[in-house]
């Protein structure tokens, strides 16, 4: 096995030099090869669970001859959404409305049509997971006067799996910053809370992005 792993690393390496000594355009390596990065904050207007959603927060990554991202996103949910016919047991007094929290991210793979020009397309998918709970508000009274913190409990917590595939436009505003309007979808599966399903966290998400890096 290792003389035969020592073997195709020579004849891989022998295939390569020989294909840039012929001028022949390739991925990594050679004259063509560019390696650059971005990364930024990016907003998604959404719908979670039947109601407007807003999330925040963003990617970063490395871009292949202004082409191909390879990178990571992360997303958390900032608007408050009550959850429908759950009743927690608190102490008399205590607020006991329970809310649903989410955050997920992953590993993100794009690629981009034609970079150069002024405004183009752009193309990824993300993969990879993340966490819904219900908790209080995260200022809830917590006697029988009006006194209200921001200690806030949580009741359950779920893991989830991820996919979300987008296609957008972006616009070259500066040769270090662009700005990138698109549309995803969510594929959520594996949540596991009793008062919500996949579908309340699956959906189509518009999106806001401003890059800022190398391209």
């Amino acid at each position: 096995m290792k003389k035969l792993f020592i073997t195709a690393l020579i004849v891989f390496s022998f295939v390569t030099g020989k294909a840039q000594d012929n001028g022949m355009e390739t991925l990594f390596g050679g004259e063509n090869f560019s390696l650059g990065g971005y990364g930024g904050p990016e907003v998604k207007f959404t719908n979670i669970n039947n109601e407007f959603g807003l999330m925040v927060g963003g990617r970063g990554g490395f871009l292949m001859n202004s082409v191909f991202t390879v990178g990571i996103a992360g997303y958390g949910l900032v608007t408050s959404h009550k959850v429908e016919d759950y009743k927690p047991q608190f102490p008399r007094g205590e607020d006991s409305s329970a809310y649903l929290r989410l955050g997920y991210g992953g590993l993100h793979f794009g690629f981009n049509i034609e970079p150069n020009k002024l405004v183009h397309i752009t193309t990824g998918v993300i993969i990879g997971g993340g966490a819904a709970s219900y908790t209080t508000p995260f200022y809830h009274r917590h006697d029988d006067e009006d006194n209200y913190d921001s200690n806030f409990k949580t009741y359950e917590t779920s893991a989830f799996f991820i996919v979300e595939p987008q296609v957008g436009a972006e616009v070259n505003l500066l040769k270090f910053m662009r700005m990138e309007v698109s549309g995803s979808y969510r594929f959520v599966s594996g949540i596991n809370l009793p008062n919500t399903q996949n579908s309340d966290l699956s959906g189509f998400s518009g999106n806001i992005m401003f890059k800022f890096g190398k391209f």
